[in-house]
């Protein structure tokens, strides 16, 4: 890890995020119900404890993750379930 193998195929933080979130909705023709966070759209996300468009390069494994959201409802936070 740290070894930049090939720059000309980096991509940004923010482009990853939407290659594991927009692009499979996209492809399974379900973007108007999920991929992006918005008014009637499914809400299973996670909160994690940095923004990975300011992080520094080689710190995207540092990121915590804080709270996973299941069907608009809270199901883990900092390490606990929620009943």
């Amino acid at each position: 890890m740290g070894k930049t193998i090939a720059p000309g195929e980096c991509v940004s933080p923010m482009d990853a995020l939407k290659m594991y979130v927009y692009a499979p909705a996209y492809a399974a023709f379900e973007e108007k119900a999920k991929g992006t966070i918005a008014p009637g759209k499914l809400a299973d996300l996670v909160i994690i404890d940095k923004d990975p468009a300011k992080i520094e390069e080689g710190q995207f494994m540092e990121i915590k993750f804080v709270m996973t959201v299941i069907d608009g409802k809270v199901v883990w936070t900092s390490g606990s379930l929620i009943p």
